[in-house]
């Protein structure tokens, strides 16, 4: 049995675990006693399997004490280029060769080198969050999210309250790297050229995944990460953010019952430099950004997060995976005529966000605005009954109060605590408004409230209202 046929009996009998899993879940019971014998005997055999390859792996390593693979890597590179033959594959390899026979055809890369040279350039990995490689079906996904306990009585039954990762599928997209060597640079460095694939490989995969990550919208069809965002979800925050607004995108995570141990903000070069001269009150000598940590979390600085964002969430929350084997083929006649020589690669990459709201976007705004937490405000009630309903009322950049006015057939019926919202020495407005409805007839009734301030867009806010007799 080849390690191939090895990996994908593997993939097989797991596949086979979870499905009764699966299916013992779906009817809430616990595997019998003929599954649980089943389950055990193929759990065996995945075992031996992975046993027989811990056990190559030592043997490999004592009878490649001698093989120096960036020798042959160079080596084998440079025949095929000079021989010309454009379908050369380059494997990128898991193991070391057994022998140098074995890879005497062939110009093998060790992909742990790739991953190596790869996982400290991942804005997941500055969080402790790794990426899971070479994999076979799903990926593993991790243990995250609180538990909510309950009160009930004594034969009720339980809700779950974890995340349904039945629910959740990574969906792999492939990834296509092209590299560009001049053929000086192939004859000059030698047996460097092993180290200089390699890390080229790394740099076009990391910025390729890290753009993925962060990107405020989607980089291609289904690649969306953790920001990608509506732009309804996306809270505006003042010109130079101050810092209520930075600790607002945590408290909007918060706010949507998710607990955390990987916090993080990420931010462009241009808002570091905003950041880092805001102090977080006026007169005050401390600024909002104070070397690479802001409201207790640590930051990362990307220019792959525009310049005018600023992105916070609990990254464990976000799960990166690779797909398989990895291809790598070189081509010395494309870009001959330029004395270069081409390498093309490709493999599976996805990522899965297992909860949106655990990530928060913010944007800076330049021009004057007012935002709300509703767009509609429904009341019922009786005849002659008040009832009172809260709105959050905020502005970015004003020049002058919020006005708050009623219209409409029945805006008599509707009354506001304050028609006048005062801004800051900020030119911001972050209060509560109180809406009250009083029907003096039994009827559907309508009104409209208008927020206004001079250079901002009018926001309305359509008010209901059904009174009974």
């Amino acid at each position: 049995m080849t390690e191939k046929e090895r990996l994908d009996k593997i993939a097989e009998l797991r596949s086979e675990m979870r499905s009764m899993i699966d299916l013992a879940g779906t009817e809430k019971r616990d595997l019998n006693e003929d599954e649980q014998t089943t389950f055990d005997k193929l759990d065996s055999e995945v075992r031996m399997h992975n046993n027989y390859f811990r056990a190559t792996e030592i043997g490999r390593q004592e009878e490649n004490v001698a093989i120096d693979i960036k020798e042959i890597f160079a080596r084998n590179l440079a025949d095929a280029i000079e021989s010309g033959n454009k379908s050369t594959k380059i494997e990128i390899r898991t193991n070391i060769p057994i022998n140098s026979a074995d890879v005497a055809d062939t110009i093998p890369v060790l992909y742990k080198d790739v991953l190596n040279a790869l996982e400290p350039k991942l804005i997941l990995n500055q969080v402790g969050v790794k990426m899971q490689s070479n994999v076979q079906g799903e990926p593993v996904w991790p243990t995250v999210g609180s538990v909510e306990a309950q009160i009930l009585g004594e034969n009720a039954e339980l809700d779950d309250k974890s995340i349904d990762f039945s629910k959740i599928s990574a969906s792999p997209k492939r990834a296509g790297i092209t590299l560009r060597l001049s053929r000086r640079a192939i004859n000059q460095s030698n047996l460097n050229l092993y180290n200089i694939v390699v890390e080229k490989i790394a740099d076009a995969i990391a910025m390729l995944l890290n753009k993925w990550l962060v990107s405020p919208a989607p980089i291609a069809t289904g690649c969306k990460g953790v920001f990608a965002k509506d732009a309804s979800a996306i809270i505006p925050m003042s010109k130079q953010p101050f810092l209520d607004e930075v600790v607002g995108l945590e408290t909007t995570v918060l706010n949507s019952n998710v607990n955390g141990m990987k916090g993080l903000y990420v931010i462009g070069t241009a808002m570091r430099g905003r950041l880092k001269t805001k102090p977080i009150a006026p007169n005050h000598p401390a600024m909002v950004l104070v070397g690479n940590e802001m409201n207790g979390y640590p930051v990362v600085t990307s220019n792959l997060i525009p310049a005018d964002y600023i992105g916070f969430g609990f990254f464990e929350y976000a799960v990166l995976s690779q797909f398989g084997n990895f291809s790598l083929i070189v081509d010395p006649y494309t870009l001959a005529t330029k004395n270069e020589v081409r390498f093309t690669g490709n493999s599976e990459y996805d990522i899965t966000v297992l909860r949106p709201e655990a990530f928060a976007l913010g944007k800076v705004e330049v021009a004057p605005k007012i935002y709300s937490d509703k767009d509609a405000l429904a009341f019922t009630t009786a005849k002659d009954v008040s009832v009172s309903k809260q709105i959050v009322v905020k502005g970015i950049n004003l020049t002058e109060a919020i006005a708050a006015a009623k219209s409409g057939t029945n805006a008599s019926m509707i009354t506001l605590s304050s028609t006048s919202l005062a801004i800051d020495e900020s030119g911001k407005v972050d209060t509560i408004l109180t809406v009250t409805y009083t029907p003096t007839a039994a009827a559907n009734h309508t009104a409209t409230l208008k927020l206004t301030s001079a250079g901002a867009d009018t926001v309305e806010i359509a008010i209901t209202g059904v009174a009974t007799a």
